[in-house]
């Protein structure tokens, strides 16, 4: 298992052990974890793409939880998922601002030639593997509909 994520995230991990940081280290292990699932259940070595997915899909899922963590009033649950969004967050490639996410959008839209709203899907399909990693699906999906709709 080496990439350059996977790499990184069991240096970090190392440091993270020698320093006694529990709480990051728990973290670091159970992405470590979920990235190799993801790599075995496709009957392969994972890449740095299903380490994207992964904490992707981490990132969402730990948001929810602070979510619910506060309406319960459980801050310490809060801070914990907090601590592992923004260490998850370190390994993201750098996010798109709108503007540069509107012109990928409005090239994508160039290439694809879509007739309207209805060929959002067709749109998308050609986006996402350029955005991947680099911004949130329903920002990419908002900022295509917006487009679609002046065209």
């Amino acid at each position: 298992m080496s990439t350059d994520i996977i790499d990184r995230l069991e240096g970090d991990m190392k440091v993270a052990m020698k320093a006694r940081e529990a709480d990051r280290l728990e973290a670091m292990r159970f992405l470590i974890s979920e990235i190799r699932k993801a790599g075995i259940n496709e009957h392969r070595e994972p890449t740095d793409d299903d380490a994207l997915v992964v904490i992707g899909r981490l990132i969402k899922q730990r948001q929810e939880s602070i979510e619910l963590f506060k309406k319960g009033d459980r801050d310490d649950l809060v801070a914990k998922e907090e601590l592992g969004v923004e260490l998850y967050r370190t390994y993201l490639p750098q996010q798109l601002n709108a503007e540069e996410l509107s012109k990928i959008v409005a090239e994508v839209i160039a290439e694809t030639s879509p007739a309207g709203l209805k060929d959002l899907g067709k749109v998308m399909k050609a986006l996402l593997p350029r955005v991947k990693g680099r911004a949130d699906g329903k920002v990419v999906n908002a900022v295509v509909r917006e487009q679609l709709q002046e065209a």
